[in-house]
């Protein structure tokens, strides 16, 4: 288990050489937490995975992760 809180800024986390699976656990508050096991679904060196939640103060309404595929959120942001 590693705590990777400190390498989260401006709501993006990177985790570099993550493995090819992994299991992901997020917090927001009192708004819940989530956890997923997360299997890498690229083949280039970087990617992007979103979650997107449907409610943010309730998390338990349900959320979907995605990979980022094509348009402005397929690359990671510059500087991170």
């Amino acid at each position: 288990m590693q705590e990777l809180t400190a390498q989260l800024q401006n709501g993006v986390l990177r985790i570099d050489n993550a493995p090819a699976l992994f299991d992901l656990e997020t917090a927001f508050g009192e708004g819940g937490e989530s956890s997923a096991a997360i299997r890498r679904d690229c083949f280039g060196p970087q990617t992007v995975l979103l979650y997107v939640v449907k409610n943010l103060n309730n998390v338990s309404e349900g959320g979907d992760w995605l990979w980022v595929k094509s348009g402005k959120y397929a690359t990671v942001p510059p500087g991170r």
